[in-house]
């Protein structure tokens, strides 16, 4: 089932990483739960029954199955600058927003802390644009309002600025918001 779920994420997930100009050729992998091919879970448990007594963990299950992103089958992570890593996870994100939009008819929710951080003004654009292409809500803090004084029209979405000074949130000054 995970593994048809990150099969299906893929091509969104490409064209996300597209949309955003990540400079990567990025593939998702799959990483399962180290159950071997034809074995039932409850087949691995009970045949890593004292191993998984002997140092207090599961090793077979659902838990171990992660899914990857590799660059030319290597760790995209250990490959790519900060910057890329960021827009390949928020790329990711992306993909899931688009599959629950495809085949639920629903929008997502971003909830992304330091909007900013590790990208630079360009890709910054460009993230901030495909966020208002998918129409979702979106919750983001930044440590710098350049993001946020676009020009007057120039945000395709209503948008609501606040401030947190000295502990408070405070709601920007109209001139500040669209």
């Amino acid at each position: 089932m995970r593994l048809k779920y990150v099969e299906r994420i893929g091509p969104f997930f490409a064209a996300a990483l597209e949309a955003l100009d990540a400079n990567a050729v990025i593939d998702l992998g799959y990483n399962s739960d180290g159950c071997r091919p034809g074995s039932s879970l409850s087949e691995e448990l009970a045949r890593a029954w004292s191993r998984d007594l002997k140092f207090g963990t599961t090793h077979k299950g659902p838990h171990r199955a992660d899914v990857s992103l590799l660059i030319e089958g290597r760790n995209a992570q250990t490959e790519l600058s900060r910057g890329q890593v960021k827009l390949a996870v928020i790329a990711l994100t992306i993909a899931q927003a688009e599959v629950l939009r495809v085949e639920r008819g629903q929008l997502g929710v971003f909830l992304i802390d330091d909007l900013g951080a590790e990208l630079d003004q360009k890709n910054l654009e460009r993230l901030v644009d495909k966020l208002e292409e998918l129409r979702c809500q979106v919750i983001a803090t930044s440590t710098s309002d350049s993001l946020f004084n676009r020009a007057p029209g120039s945000r395709s979405i209503h948008s609501k600025l606040f401030h947190v000074e000295q502990g408070k949130v405070i709601s920007a000054p109209e001139s500040e918001n669209n």
